[in-house]
């Protein structure tokens, strides 16, 4: 085989395994994009066992009330929209909250007072 096509068939060896290096780790980190991320999405503005005062603003698919402080999502228990109540957080993941109304936080009657 002449020198010349010696040298192209091992830069062609080299630009393969380069490629291959290149794609692997290309790959290794799409996959971990798609993982199950080890971020907490930094401090929460609440705590578990904590009791808070809030405002009811939605109901989730469930059921549950949503409540909000500073933009972080509380599903509050038998919670209904309009209530201002107060809520003690049991539970804080990274994305929400769950919490349970306080004993003298019944939720509001539905009916409309009548005359």
């Amino acid at each position: 085989m002449p020198a010349f096509h010696m040298r192209r068939w091992d830069e062609n060896r080299i630009v393969d395994a380069l490629l291959d290096l290149y794609m692997d780790s290309a790959c290794s980190s799409l996959r971990m994009s798609y993982g199950r991320r080890n971020d907490n999405f930094g401090p929460k503005p609440v705590e578990a066992g904590k009791e808070y005062d809030v405002q009811i603003t939605e109901i989730s698919r469930k059921g549950d009330g949503i409540a909000r402080i500073q933009g972080f999502v509380i599903f509050v228990k038998d919670g209904k929209v309009g209530q201002n109540v107060k809520i003690r957080v049991s539970q804080v993941g990274p994305r929400f909250a769950t919490a349970e109304l306080v004993g003298g936080s019944a939720p509001a009657s539905t009916e409309t007072p009548t005359s």
